[in-house]
């Protein structure tokens, strides 16, 4: 299948993957499916920590709310080490669909609620059941960030009556040795970048440098929400896409329509 892909598919395209690494196996493995050439650059890893999670933290509130699959991880690993089952009580929610996906399989629950077409904070505060929170207690879990002062200062305008924020898990810049990869790898030679994060983008930048950061500018960035469309746009980069919904799945389709419209407009 994958041979038959490749020649209708990427032909060769080279796609610069900047998750972290343990996230990035199953977008990489399905550009080369379809004849790209992925290549791996994590910008962040992630620290998973339980400094914000205690044994009733789930029991003492009405609504869960997870901002990444990260997050579900993180608080998923500490219930199974400590065998919590998820309340029947407890009513969930997630920024997207592929983080609400993964909570229903990680906890056994269903009907997590999200954003349909959106992804992020604001399009998950959109939702109609999040319009309707006064006397809730809320608890959230992240990594931290300016986000989460948003998220807090949207459910206190809201009337929650308990507002809980719970750190999950820790990111920082991969410490790579970023010379070395680029006397193997062309920047010139890149195609697509894709980036899911502000932070990610900023912790990319950072490690290329100036005079790469140039080269890197003839790439088509597929970027996550329109806050990371308007730090590149900001850093001068023209070639921007945010996919209809921030998933594996929108990502690629992204990117293969676009190299097809390129060659397609190169042969005409």
């Amino acid at each position: 299948m994958a041979s038959d892909q490749s020649s209708v598919g990427l032909g060769g395209a080279v796609v610069l993957v900047t998750r972290p690494t343990e996230q990035a196996s199953y977008l990489i493995e399905q550009i080369a499916a379809l004849g790209g050439r992925p290549i791996a650059l994590p910008t962040l890893e992630i620290d998973y920590v339980s400094d914000g999670l205690d044994t009733t933290c789930l029991t003492t509130h009405d609504l869960a709310i997870f901002i990444s699959r990260n997050s579900v991880r993180s608080v998923s690993d500490f219930c199974d080490e400590r065998k919590i089952d998820w309340p029947d009580s407890l009513k969930c929610a997630a920024v997207g669909e592929q983080t609400a996906k993964v909570a229903e399989v990680a906890f056994g629950i269903k009907g997590v609620l999200c954003p349909q077409s959106e992804y992020g904070i604001d399009a998950l505060l959109d939702v109609e059941e999040m319009q309707s929170l006064e006397g809730q207690r809320v608890i959230f879990f992240d990594g931290g960030g300016d986000r989460s002062v948003r998220l807090i200062r949207a459910l206190e305008l809201r009337r929650c009556e308990k507002i809980t924020h719970a750190i999950v898990y820790d990111r920082r810049k991969t410490d790579i040795d970023v010379d070395r990869f680029f006397k193997v790898e062309a920047i010139d030679a890149i195609d697509f970048v894709v980036i899911t994060s502000v932070e990610g983008a900023s912790n990319l930048l950072e490690m290329v440098g100036c005079k790469r950061e140039q080269a890197l500018r003839s790439a088509c960035v597929v970027a996550y929400s329109e806050r990371i469309r308007s730090f590149f746009e900001q850093k001068g980069f023209e070639r921007i896409i945010v996919p209809s919904k921030s998933s594996d799945g929108a990502v690629l389709d992204v990117v293969l329509k676009t190299h097809r419209s390129h060659l397609s407009g190169e042969t005409h």
